[in-house]
């Protein structure tokens, strides 16, 4: 039990990244195995070993150091991930664009014709087609 303990008092020990990470390895298996996917379930299995290596890992400094960039990153990307979901929901009614100022991204109706639009971050304005606003318009060819 001592030898145990020993073994594990200086080891970093889980944080976010590692769990993510174990649970990335888990998706990506079973996702691979779905697919019937042999060999590349071994590749599947990567992440979670870096993770195993990140848990005994005894360099505490180095590890909070990528568990903080984690930690900064992940919103971010949530925040992208959900952006790109609305974007696919709502293709056919709406027009998505970035403010070429601050990056902010915006989204307006489609087909009411040329718009003027002022950013809500920043307050530069922005004129944007969103394309036709009659029907006889779009039959054109």
């Amino acid at each position: 039990m001592q030898d145990r303990r020993d073994f594990f008092a200086d080891r970093h020990g889980a944080d976010t990244l590692s769990v993510a990470l174990v649970v990335f390895s888990g998706i990506l298996l079973t996702v691979i195995l779905l697919l019937g996917g042999g060999l590349l379930a071994l590749l599947a299995l990567s992440p979670a070993l870096w993770a195993a290596f990140r848990i005994l890992s005894k360099n505490g400094a180095a590890r909070q150091k990528e568990n903080d960039a984690f930690r900064r990153f992940f919103p971010a990307l949530l925040s992208e991930l959900r952006i790109l979901g609305y974007r696919f929901r709502d293709r056919k009614s709406h027009v998505y664009f970035r403010c070429p100022c601050c990056r902010l991204t915006l989204r307006t109706e489609r087909g009411v014709g040329e718009r003027t639009l002022a950013c809500p971050k920043c307050k530069t304005v922005l004129r944007l087609d969103t394309g036709t606003t009659s029907k006889k318009r779009e039959n054109r060819p």
